[in-house]
């Protein structure tokens, strides 16, 4: 199992990583989201990294645990935002939280993510060129559209219909 296999490698953070990065939104789209919600608690009570923590977040928002993902949303976006700072794999995790925050509705952490990523010029939520998990303007129109900017929502999400054009991910 993951956990098992997390276990035998000693938790290295570049490993896991790179296998989360990689194994939720994949999941997600497959609808198998809730078979990595207790390795996924596990890696994180070890290794607290916020590519980890969005996607527990994001995983527990997914399956309806909303009281638990709102409870990490606060954690980390409007506890302790310093931690969605300069790391490689930031755009993934602010992506994840972002999500979550459309998800609940969650308007506070809605502006700290929305400030957080207005002027850091990231175009996409990628980690180097092995992933890619579409344009930030995607993220900055979901939040805008929980802040009730829905007419900016919309044009930021044309923004992001047009950068996926261009990288043909469409």
């Amino acid at each position: 199992t993951f956990s098992k296999n997390c276990r035998a490698y000693g938790f290295n953070s570049d490993m896991l990583n790179n296998v989360g990065i990689s194994l939720v939104p994949m999941l997600r789209e497959q609808g198998g989201l809730q078979s990595l919600l207790e390795p996924t608690r596990d890696v994180v009570a070890r290794l607290d990294h916020e590519a980890w923590t969005g996607s527990l977040a994001l995983i527990l928002a997914e399956v309806g645990l909303l009281d638990e993902a709102t409870a990490m949303v606060e954690d980390v976006v409007i506890g302790a935002p310093e931690r969605l700072g300069g790391d490689v794999v930031i755009s993934f995790a602010r992506a994840m939280y972002s999500e979550v925050a459309a998800t609940i509705g969650h308007r506070a952490a809605a502006e700290v993510l929305l400030d957080l990523m207005s002027d850091d010029g990231v175009a996409s939520a990628s980690v180097g060129p092995y992933s890619y998990y579409g344009a930030m303007d995607r993220y900055r129109g979901l939040l805008l559209a929980v802040l009730d900017r829905h007419d900016e929502a919309v044009a930021m999400q044309r923004r992001a219909i047009t950068y996926a054009e261009r990288m043909y991910s469409r």
